[in-house]
């Protein structure tokens, strides 16, 4: 039995954040307090159904939307850092940015069809 190591770099995770993109985050994430809220926003990402693909574009972080079970990448959103975003605030919040809208897409197509009562628990039960 042959076994293919050559899985998708995306396989199992809500957010990816390629190498050259990496390098942009290392650059600016210098103190503990950011690295913290990455480490925060990437842990709440890991069971959204939606996974978020940060890269690097002409020097401007952009981040590549799609449902994970999505095969043809039909509902596939990009959002692109802002010049304001760039120069005067932290990569995080567009990163945050990103999570919202991945938040917003899980919760349109999937928590929309559930139970009133039974989002409000599964609302509860959320990781912190």
């Amino acid at each position: 039995m042959q076994i293919n190591h050559n899985s998708s770099p995306n396989f199992g995770m809500a957010m990816h954040i390629r190498p050259e993109a990496q390098k942009i985050l290392a650059k600016t994430l210098t103190d503990e307090k950011s690295i913290e809220r990455l480490e925060k926003l990437v842990e709440n990402q890991r069971n959204n159904p939606f996974n978020i693909d940060i890269r690097d574009e002409s020097s401007y972080l952009t981040a590549y939307i799609s449902d994970k079970t999505d095969v043809n990448n039909s509902g596939l959103c990009v959002l692109k850092q802002g010049f304001i975003e760039k120069f005067f605030k932290s990569p995080i919040d567009f990163i945050t940015r990103c999570c919202q809208k991945a938040d917003s897409l899980n919760e349109e197509k999937y928590q929309t069809k559930l139970n009133p009562k039974l989002k409000e628990i599964f609302n509860n039960t959320k990781p912190e």
